[in-house]
């Protein structure tokens, strides 16, 4: 999945500090589940158009340089999961191994944004 589809989607979000410099970034791709199972499996890429609109979301960049940072972005992917049916993303881990994870979404999503107060 290329990084400039996700800004034309407008799947992306940016923590900037005070400073105008980018502390976090956050980016998705909704799909299908057959597609996200496809990617999440690495049987296959999604195209722009795959990437658009379905129930599954693929979070494929995560990236924080603060706790605090991680919490923002954590709140904003509990908002774009809400009303969704399973998150996708893939753990890479320091020895080269990668690890594909499924999350069903939950009422809890619902509850956590209520909870998240003042990180809109």
């Amino acid at each position: 999945m290329v990084a400039h589809w996700q800004i034309n989607r407008k799947h992306f979000c940016l923590v900037v500090d005070g400073t105008n410099q980018v502390q976090g970034l956050l980016g998705w791709a909704l799909t299908t589940r057959d597609k996200a199972e496809a990617w999440v499996e690495g049987r296959g890429e999604l195209s722009f158009e795959d990437s658009k609109a379905g129930d599954c979301i693929l979070f494929n960049a995560w990236a924080s340089t603060s706790g605090e940072v991680n919490r923002v972005l954590l709140h904003e992917a509990r908002k774009v999961a809400h009303g969704g049916q399973t998150i996708y993303f893939k753990r890479h881990y320091k020895d080269g191994s990668t690890r594909p994870v499924r999350l069903s979404v939950t009422e809890f999503i619902g509850q956590h944004l209520e909870r998240d107060i003042g990180l809109d």
